[in-house]
């Protein structure tokens, strides 16, 4: 286990309105406001997504399954907000449900509010907390220290 400290910053009440994009909007708040390090709670529904729902199988680097739905989704989503280089990048995990059928996982492509997203945003500040690409997991991880 590795761990950073930090503190809470300043929090944000969001509105993502319908037709926008989940992520491009996060993005957009994230470079204007220059939001660092933060975590996102959302709920509402999206009308499409494309979302890694695993790895096909246990070996490094992973090859994403992929799953996708066109329909409207009843979501609650929970992420992260960081920066590569000079871009905000967002990481968001969601559930998304319709009737019986649910899928889960991290969104990719889409994305986009049917009606709205309610989101909340907390900033938070760590002094030693980085992400770099790990090229043995194919994945974007934190860095500590």
């Amino acid at each position: 286990m590795k761990y950073s400290t930090g503190k809470m910053e300043r929090v944000f009440a969001i509105t993502i309105e319908h037709g926008e994009s989940a992520v491009e909007q996060l993005a957009k708040l994230a470079r204007k406001e220059n939001i660092r390090n933060g975590y996102i709670f959302i709920l509402g529904a999206l009308g499409s997504g494309r979302v890694v729902t695993g790895p096909q199988d246990l070996s490094l680097p992973t090859v994403p399954m992929w799953g996708d739905f066109a329909d409207v989704r009843e979501v609650v989503a929970f992420g992260s907000v960081s920066w590569k280089d000079d871009a905000p990048k967002t990481h968001l995990h969601v559930v998304a449900g319709r009737g019986g059928d649910t899928l889960v996982g991290c969104l990719r492509e889409g994305g986009k509010a049917h009606i709205l997203l309610e989101a909340v945003l907390f900033e938070t500040q760590f002094d030693d907390l980085s992400r770099e690409f790990d090229e043995g997991l194919g994945a974007w991880m934190p860095k500590h220290g």
